[in-house]
C-alpha cells in the first residue's frame, strides 16, 4: 500500500478528493495528513469525502507545525479546540483513523493518553525519532487496535524497526530532491523503487509526494513555474521524477500564467509521447486541456494536479496498470 504524507492544505485535500471518483484506491492508498491549519473546514470536507468512499485516512491528532507551532509573539493554535472540531468526522466514518506523532519529546504516558482518547477503534502511531525503550515499543506492538506503525524518515533504529510487525509496518521517507528555486531543477532524477521491495518487511511505503517534507507556508510571485511529474522507467520498473520548468525564470519577465503554460506544454508533450511511462489520469488531462485552451488555472491548481498525478501513478503501479 502507498502512504502519501501530506499537510492537509487545500491543494492536497482537493487532489485526494478528485482521485476518489476516478480510481478505487481503497486497497492501494492510505493518505496521512499532518494538519498545519487551525481552520478545519477544508480538512473536514476532505475527511468526509474520503470517509464516504471508505478510504482509510490517517489524521495526526497532535500537529505541531504551521499554525500549531508556537514562536515568539505568535502563540500556537489550540490543538484540543481544533481536534474537537473534527470529532464528528472521526465518529461518523470508521475509515478516518486517528494518528499520533511520536516526536522526541513524547513519552509513553502521552501515547497511553492518546489511546485512551480513542477507545474501541483503530489508530495509527507515527514514529519520528521517538525516545521509547524497546520494551515500551514492544508493548505498543502488542496493542491490537494500533493498525499501522509508521517509521517516519527512517528515524527508528534498526533494532527498533525490527520490532515492528510486517503486517502493520510502514516506512516513509522524503524522496524528493528539493531546490530553493524552481529554475534550479534539471534532468530527471531517480525517485524510488520501494514499490518493488516494500513487501519484504512492511505492509506499505510512503513519501512526501513531489512537495518534500519541509513545511513552508509559501507565497510570493513566481520567478519560474515548475511541474514535477513521476514516471515509471520501462526497463527497470523504478520510479523517476521529471521536472518541467518554464522558459522564463526571471521575475521581471513574463506573467505567472505564461510561465505555467510554458511548463505545461513540455509536460503534455512528454506525457503524450510516453503514455506507458506516465500513465493516464485526470490531472494529466487537465494540463492538456489548459494547453489546448491556452489558459492557466493558477498555481494552487498546478500543485493539486502534481499531487493528484503522483498518488494516481502509485495506485496504477500497485494495481499493475502502469
Amino acid at each position: 500500500m502507498y502512504f502519501p504524507y501530506l499537510y492537509g492544505r487545500r491543494s492536497e485535500l482537493l487532489a485526494l478528493r478528485a482521485i476518489v471518483p476516478e480510481f478505487d484506491i481503497r486497497e492501494t492508498v492510505v493518505p496521512i495528513f499532518e494538519p498545519v491549519k487551525a481552520d478545519s473546514g477544508d480538512l473536514r470536507r476532505g475527511m468526509r469525502a474520503l470517509g464516504e468512499a471508505e478510504v482509510k485516512t490517517i489524521i495526526v491528532t497532535n500537529p505541531a507545525q504551521g499554525e500549531f507551532k508556537a514562536s515568539r509573539g505568535n502563540p500556537a493554535a489550540s490543538v484540543p479546540t481544533w481536534r474537537a472540531s473534527i470529532g464528528a468526522e472521526f465518529s461518523e466514518f470508521p475509515s478516518n483513523i486517528p494518528g499520533f506523532l511520536c516526536r522526541p519529546e513524547i513519552r509513553i504516558a502521552d501515547i497511553t493518553a492518546f489511546l485512551n482518547r480513542y477507545p474501541d477503534r483503530e489508530v495509527a502511531l507515527i514514529y519520528w525519532s521517538p525516545r521509547l525503550t524497546n520494551a515500551e515499543l514492544r508493548s505498543l506492538v502488542a496493542e491490537r487496535r494500533i493498525q499501522f506503525h509508521v517509521n517516519l524518515h527512517d528515524s527508528l533504529s534498526a533494532d527498533q524497526r525490527r520490532i515492528l510487525p510486517t503486517r502493520k509496518a510502514v516506512d516513509i521517507t522524503d524522496r524528493f530532491n528539493s531546490q530553493i528555486r524552481n529554475a534550479d531543477y534539471g534532468e530527471p532524477e531517480f525517485f524510488s523503487d520501494k514499490h518493488l521491495t516494500f513487501q519484504a518487511d512492511s505492509i506499505g511505503f510512503g513519501d512526501f509526494s513531489v512537495i518534500g517534507s519541509t513545511f513552508s507556508a509559501g507565497g510570493g510571485p513566481a520567478h519560474a513555474v515548475a511541474i514535477h511529474a513521476v514516471y515509471k522507467d520501462p526497463a527497470a520498473g523504478t520510479l523517476w521524477v521529471e521536472h518541467f520548468i518554464s522558459d522564463d525564470t526571471d521575475i521581471e519577465i513574463g506573467t505567472t500564467a505564461e510561465k505555467f503554460l510554458q511548463a505545461a506544454r513540455k509536460l503534455v508533450r512528454a506525457a503524450g509521447r510516453r503514455r506507458a511511462e506516465f500513465g493516464n489520469n485526470e490531472a494529466l488531462r487537465g494540463y492538456s486541456e489548459d494547453v489546448t485552451a491556452n489558459t492557466s488555472p493558477g498555481l494552487m491548481a498546478n500543485k493539486r494536479r502534481q499531487i493528484h498525478h503522483h498518488v494516481a501513478a502509485n495506485h496504477l503501479i500497485l494495481t499493475g496498470a502502469l
